[in-house]
Formats: structure tokens, sequence, C-alpha cells
């Protein structure tokens, strides 16, 4: 984030916290609590998903959509190739997963891919 960016309201409704975008810290903690597939969503903060993670920066570093174009940008989210829905086996499968710089994971999140 930049240090300049303007601050917004939260986006939960008749909260005063300013943020930079989203929720503030209490409502993203509340959002997240609610999710359907919250049990699912606690694999992203294991180690053995940061292990994997790191495991595959050092083996590709490059989003691969923008080396597809010949651009050379580092990734930032990793990317589930086909949607796991809860299914383990695809959650961990390396084979199943893709470096993608944040406008090319926000574009495909965006597609419901």
């Amino acid at each position: 984030m930049s240090p300049t960016a303007a601050l917004r309201y939260c986006a939960e409704p008749g909260c005063p916290a300013r943020v930079v975008r989203g929720r503030c810290t209490q409502h993203r903690t509340d959002q997240e609590r609610y999710r359907l597939n919250i049990d699912v969503r606690r694999w992203y903060r294991t180690a053995r998903w940061r292990t994997l993670r790191a495991q595959l920066f050092d083996a590709n570093p490059l989003c691969v959509e923008c080396e597809k174009a010949g651009v050379m940008r580092i990734w930032t989210d990793l990317d589930h190739v086909v949607p796991h829905r809860g299914n383990p086996d695809l959650f961990w499968n390396p084979k199943n997963l893709q470096g993608l710089c944040a406008p090319h994971h926000t574009i495909k999140t965006g597609r419901h891919e």
C-alpha cells in the first residue's frame, strides 16, 4: 500500500474506522468467522501452506499469465488452477497451483474460475 493512499470508511455499514480499502480489522475478522468455508480457509494460515508457497515461488517467481505475454512480473497470489472447493487433494496439489500477479488473479477470480 502506498503510505499516501487516501483513507476511506470501513465497508461495514455504520463503522467509523478509516481504512485504505475494504473493512477494518474488526469487521474483516467478523466476516471471516461467518464464511461457510472457514475450516478450509484456515489451511492458508498453516506452516504447510507457507512452505508449499515458498517452494513454488523459488521454482518460478514469475506470474504465469504475464510470462505468456512476455512480461516479467513477480507473482503475489498463489492460485488454484482448478478450484478446490474444499477438496484437500486439489488444495495441496502443487500441479494445481500457479503464481499470478494481483491483477491477473483478480481477473480470474472475477470470472469465478
